[in-house]
């Protein structure tokens, strides 16, 4: 029977789920390399291995491309509702901060992006006419610019979930290939209303030896900050912890149906 695999692949990095190999002993080899260049959190999930090999064995009236496909579903939706996402009001104080510069230097950053002789203008400012510089665009001024900032708050307090967003397309791919949605995590309406979410899906299907899904999330390479380390973390920490517990959850279901099993034979468990 062929074996079980899904890849995650996290803002185009990848990562492989699931594999097994039939040349090795323990059938759970070793992780394959997959070193980011500005990542430092690395994910754990040699236990989900050796789990979703176990709960394929249990589900055997379940084809293997319902198994993973099922399995990816979960880690995508739950990986959505781990995501972390700043308050609104954290993105307005952030957009609103006052940046300033020293005195009696050359014509400054904030000198020329505000077109003023002052030497400190709010960060929603700067990025504003930054941006629109970059376009060939005039700047922003006076009554202009408070309009436009106020736009630009709006704007990124309703994307906040964006970085969540990444999972969406594997989402609605695979959720009507899934019949048993028992036990899957919550949608998440805040991250559907996201327009254009970036990212990809492959529905399992066997080859030769392995049964493959691939799930993408692209969201990361729309960031182009110094915080993209920080970003990169949080989001990896948010799949490691709906990876976990997706695992938590297929052991609880292996044990049910073991009792399951036990009692259909005669045989008392606790």
């Amino acid at each position: 029977m062929p074996l079980c695999k899904i890849l995650l692949y996290l803002f185009c990095h990848a990562l492989e789920v699931g594999k097994t190999s039939l040349n090795s002993r323990s059938n759970f080899p070793a992780k394959k390399a997959w070193h980011f260049l500005f990542m430092s959190f690395k994910l754990d999930y040699s236990e989900f291995n050796e789990t979703l090999e176990e709960y394929r064995r249990v589900h055997k009236k379940r084809t293997l491309p319902e198994i993973v496909n099922k399995k990816a579903l979960f880690i995508a939706r739950g990986a959505i509702r781990q995501t972390p996402r700043p308050e609104p009001t954290v993105i307005g104080r952030a957009l609103s901060k006052i940046i300033y510069t020293f005195k009696g230097a050359r014509k400054t950053l904030t000198q020329r992006v505000t077109g003023s002789g002052k030497s400190f203008a709010p960060v929603a400012a700067l990025l504003i006419n930054f941006r629109r510089g970059k376009r060939g665009k005039p700047g922003l001024f006076g009554a202009d610019m408070k309009a436009a900032i106020k736009s630009l708050i709006a704007r990124s307090a309703s994307a906040r979930a964006f970085l969540a967003s990444g999972w969406i397309p594997a989402v609605k791919r695979l959720t009507p290939l899934v019949r048993s949605r028992k036990g899957m995590p919550p949608d998440d309406s805040e991250a559907k209303q996201i327009k254009n979410p970036k990212g990809s899906v492959k529905p399992a299907n066997v080859s030769g030896d392995i049964c493959v899904a691939t799930i993408v999330n692209q969201a990361l390479s729309k960031f182009t900050t110094t915080g993209k380390n920080e970003v990169f973390d949080k989001a990896a920490q948010a799949l490691q912890k709906a990876i976990d517990k997706e695992r938590a959850s297929m052991e609880q279901d292996i044990e049910n149906q073991m009792r399951d099993d036990a009692k259909s034979c005669g045989i008392k468990t606790n």
